[in-house]
């Protein structure tokens, strides 16, 4: 008897847990995202000011994104999300965008959780995960990462792989 009160006891205490971590989350943002819906992202920083001019005189090819996951669910809002961490990324390293090259990206792997879920059962709830791959001149990248905690969803997924997949490429026009 007296076991069956501490799991009683310890359950009442997970979920007391889990709706603090829900009503946290969901206060800081207003409204939450459906399971194949991204919040987002970050905007991009700031232009330099033009008191102090940048001298952007390096070029790193644009991102030709696919889908390429089999039959994994289609988020629209992945690959805008990408291409804008990937083009800040760029820009913050003194690199403009080509417009005769491009690298080739396709998204191999992909899954987002329900955010609900996320946020409720945190890493019980699985795990989102993003992974790409990336040919550029004949030379085959990938980038991939994954969060299986309640407060990163895929857009953190999607910046970590945008950068991830920056740093690849800036060191293969640096060889």
């Amino acid at each position: 008897m007296m076991k069956i009160q501490h799991l009683l006891a310890a359950s009442v205490l997970v979920l007391c847990q889990s709706f603090i971590t829900f009503s946290a989350i969901a206060e800081e943002s207003s409204e939450i995202s459906t399971a194949n819906e991204v919040v987002e992202a970050t905007p991009a920083p700031e232009p330099v000011p033009e008191s102090e001019p940048a001298t952007i005189s390096r070029k790193i090819p644009k991102l030709s994104i696919r889908w390429d996951c089999g039959d994994c669910p289609i988020n629209e809002k992945v690959i805008p999300l990408i291409e804008k961490t990937y083009t800040a990324e760029a820009s913050q390293h003194n690199y403009a965008l080509s417009e005769e090259e491009t690298a080739e990206v396709s998204i191999i792997d992909f899954r987002q959780r329900n955010p609900a879920n996320r946020a409720l059962f945190g890493f019980m709830a699985g795990k989102d995960r993003l992974g790409v791959k990336v040919n550029y001149k004949g030379k085959l990248f990938t980038a991939s990462d994954y969060s299986a905690n309640a407060w990163f969803g895929m857009n953190s997924l999607c910046e970590s792989v945008a950068k991830s997949t920056y740093k690849q490429i800036a060191a293969a026009l640096n060889q």
